[in-house]
This record gives C-alpha cells, sequence and structure tokens, in this order.
C-alpha cells in the first residue's frame, strides 16, 4: 500500500457529518432519507445521541417485502435496526482497518489459535488471497465513548488510495 496512508488515522479521512437516524423514526422517514442522499444505511441513535444501532436499505426493504409493502405499517427504526454491529474508534489506523475490509485472514492463512495449519491443500499466496475475501459491512460508524462522530466507508479509502496513486504517478513522470 501506498507509504502515505500507512500513518492515517480513521478521524482524517471519516465523513464528518453523515446522516444519523434516531430510533424513534419512522421506517419510511429512515427509507426516504436514506434514498435522498444515496446511501446503503446508516447509524441509529438514542435521544442521548448514544449508538443503538445500525439500519440499512435492505433491513427496511425487507421489512416492507415481509409486510406486503403496507402503507399501513406503523414501525420505528429501533424494530429493525440492526443492534449488533461493528464500529471503528477514531484512531484506528487506515491499513489495519482496510484489512479488516476486506480480507478473512482465517482463509488467507489457515492456522488454528495453536498456530497449528488447518489446511493441507497446497495453495499459493495468490490463491489464498483470491478466496480470502472478507464478509464485512461497507460502511462502520466511528465512536468515541459510545458517541458517534462519523462514518467511514471501503469507498472513502479506495478513493483516498485512488487520489494518492495518481499523486505518485504525477510526481514520478515530473521527476523524470
Amino acid at each position: 500500500m501506498l507509504s502515505r496512508l500507512n500513518n492515517l488515522s480513521v478521524h482524517e479521512i471519516m465523513e464528518h457529518n453523515p446522516l444519523i437516524l434516531l430510533e424513534t423514526d419512522s421506517i419510511y422517514q429512515a427509507l426516504s432519507r436514506l434514498t435522498t442522499q444515496n446511501i446503503e444505511g446508516a447509524p441509529v441513535v438514542n435521544h442521548q445521541q448514544q449508538l443503538t444501532g445500525f439500519v440499512s436499505q435492505q433491513d427496511i426493504l425487507r421489512l416492507l417485502w415481509a409486510n406486503e409493502y403496507s402503507s399501513e405499517l406503523q414501525a420505528d427504526l429501533s424494530k429493525v435496526m440492526q443492534t449488533s454491529i461493528l464500529t471503528v474508534e477514531l484512531t484506528q489506523k487506515i491499513p489495519a482497518l482496510l484489512e479488516f475490509m476486506v480480507v478473512d485472514k482465517l482463509a488467507l492463512f489457515p492456522v488454528d489459535s495453536a498456530s497449528l495449519l488447518t489446511d493441507y491443500h497446497y495453495q499459493s499466496y495468490e490463491q489464498r488471497l483470491n478466496k480470502a475475501s472478507a464478509q464485512q459491512p461497507c460502511t462502520y460508524p466511528v465512536v468515541h465513548q459510545g458517541k458517534v462522530y462519523g462514518v467511514i466507508s471501503r469507498c472513502q479509502i479506495a478513493m483516498l488510495i485512488t487520489q494518492q496513486l495518481v499523486v505518485t504517478k504525477r510526481e514520478q513522470k515530473d521527476a523524470a
């Protein structure tokens, strides 16, 4: 990875003013806000601004599908949001977060807790890497002491890497 990214922390590239929903918001209000802002999901907080969950368009659409798209459905987000959520700390380094987001380390390095090999079929590193895709969310609330300070996504990291590649290539071209 580009050396300039190695020292960056989440708070330096996160979205500082994300959409944050209240757990008392209706599913219709939340779906409207998510689609209007063209985002897949958002953190959900209580009236004390403490993180209580995360809701995605998929979560809401699944509930609507299950209720045959009923316009009479009166459900607030607390009924549909995910409460077991992964969060990120403000100070977490970008390379560590990226690894967590995209690499299933158990598939890449098939060993158990005692460091004993668990897969005896030989595969090159590249072959294992191709099968080591992590099944993690693409967006994470950034929290400190239970309060949401922002969100960070794979897309933000990908854009940052792309920008750094352009700068690096430009610097190499100028030096030549």
